[in-house]
């Protein structure tokens, strides 16, 4: 909660679906987006415990927040049951609302997609959370 109110940057990669920017992006293939406590911007985030493992979608408004949550182990049973502390995937929105539109779409699609979108943002599935400005 100490996070909140404090400027967040994230760089978000095209969508895995045919290469099409991701929806909310403004078109951007690859575009830096601020967010500040009172917008009501939103994140779709993957969480891993490896590379190529064990991954999880999620949503929030903070993603800083919400990764914090996850490596301390307090982000959800399978989150935590899988050690899923990994922030692979991260994708700004400009509302929540799309955001969780966003979230849903991507909870269905098959585990290639989810990978193929990752490996575009984040090859070596790196731990994005270092990357995050606060």
């Amino acid at each position: 909660a100490g996070l909140a109110g404090k400027d967040v940057l994230v760089t978000i990669a095209r969508a895995a679906s045919g290469g099409a920017a991701a929806e909310g992006s403004g078109g951007a293939e690859d575009a830096n987006w601020r967010s500040r406590a009172g917008e009501r911007g939103g994140y779709v985030y993957i969480m891993a415990d490896r590379y190529r493992g064990t991954i999880y979608t999620g949503v929030t408004a903070d993603i800083a927040a919400r990764t914090v949550q996850h490596s301390e182990g307090r982000g959800g049973v399978f989150t935590s049951r899988y050690a899923l502390t990994r922030l692979v995937y991260v994708e700004r929105h400009d509302d929540i609302e799309a955001a969780i539109a966003r979230e849903k779409a991507v909870k269905k699609w098959n585990r290639a997609w989810k990978i193929r979108a990752i490996e575009e943002q984040n090859p070596e599935w790196n731990d994005l959370f270092d990357t995050l400005n606060m």
